[in-house]
């Protein structure tokens, strides 16, 4: 959890330096931005995001006398509990690597906050693996397979939400997906708004076009089943729900004695995801 930050961790500004620096090679936050989600309650850890019911109508005759005993004909609310955990990080900063190093503490606790958002994903994508609709795909990811999925969460919701839906998927699922639209000699993908998907990764957030009502992203992380990587075809506006802090809180503080001196930048969110509608996402299985 800990990690010391030592003098010889930094180009030293005696070294002579680049102008550029190679970004690091970590997965960006991709599933985050699309999922619905509230701030923290007040007073208390625990939130319920409710699901609404709903009533089933008949035809009766004049005459006909009616009770409220059949299923459907109860209005029932249920809900799911949120209960909120601790993203933390930290890093120890070496008196001498603050003296000659130019490490900043504004520097480090971007890295920390960093960290969290990536866990934040992580936490997400490991809900992947939950969800009992699934596509299994023969061997590779198609096309097809997505717009099963996708056809299996309008359905299995009765197209209650007008968002358009999101597909999670990994790298080499892309890959195969862009292989079929190139070896295809159908005339839609002559089309250039057919063939977004050949145009890569659009930005630091995994997009990488839009298909069939699905606006496709890509990551690494997913969670796995025997050979099969599990990416996610889902609702944004029902199928998650989460709570999380308005911005993590960094501390520093002073650690010096036999440990060494040092100094510590912590920072730590409160948040909590949930699946909020099992329903509104599809699991999608295919090779890894």
């Amino acid at each position: 959890m800990a990690n010391e930050t030592e003098f010889g961790n930094f180009a030293l500004t005696t070294d002579v330096i680049s102008a550029a620096i190679s970004p690091a090679l970590v997965s960006p936050v991709v599933v985050a931005p699309h999922i619905f989600y509230e701030a923290l309650p007040v007073g208390t850890n625990v939130k319920l995001f409710r699901k609404d019911g709903s009533l089933v109508a008949e035809t009766i005759s004049e005459t006909t006398a009616h009770t409220v005993d059949a299923a459907g004909q109860e209005l029932t609310q249920s809900t799911v509990t949120a209960t909120c955990v601790k993203l933390c990080s930290n890093c120890e900063i070496s008196v001498e690597a603050e003296q000659w190093a130019g490490a900043t503490y504004a520097d480090i606790a971007r890295y920390a906050g960093e960290a969290i958002a990536r866990d934040w994903d992580d936490e997400i994508l490991a809900l992947f693996a939950s969800f009992d609709n699934t596509v299994t795909c023969s061997s590779i990811l198609t096309i097809g397979d997505c717009i099963q999925a996708a056809y299996n969460v309008r359905a299995n919701t009765s197209g209650v939400s007008s968002s358009r839906l999101v597909g999670i998927f990994d790298f080499k699922g892309m890959m195969e997906i862009q292989k079929e639209i190139v070896a295809s000699g159908a005339s839609n993908y002559s089309l250039e708004s057919e063939i977004s998907l050949l145009q890569g990764i659009r930005g630091n957030n995994g997009f990488s076009g839009s298909k069939a009502g699905i606006d496709f992203y890509q990551t690494s992380g997913l969670p796995t089943s025997g050979s099969d990587d599990q990416a996610l075809v889902y609702d944004p506006a029902i199928c998650f729900a989460g709570m999380i802090s308005d911005s993590p809180e960094v501390r520093i503080d002073w650690a010096g004695g036999i440990g060494g001196y040092m100094t510590e930048i912590s920072a730590y969110i409160f948040c909590d995801i949930i699946e909020w509608n099992d329903d509104a996402g599809c699991e999608v299985a295919s090779d890894t």
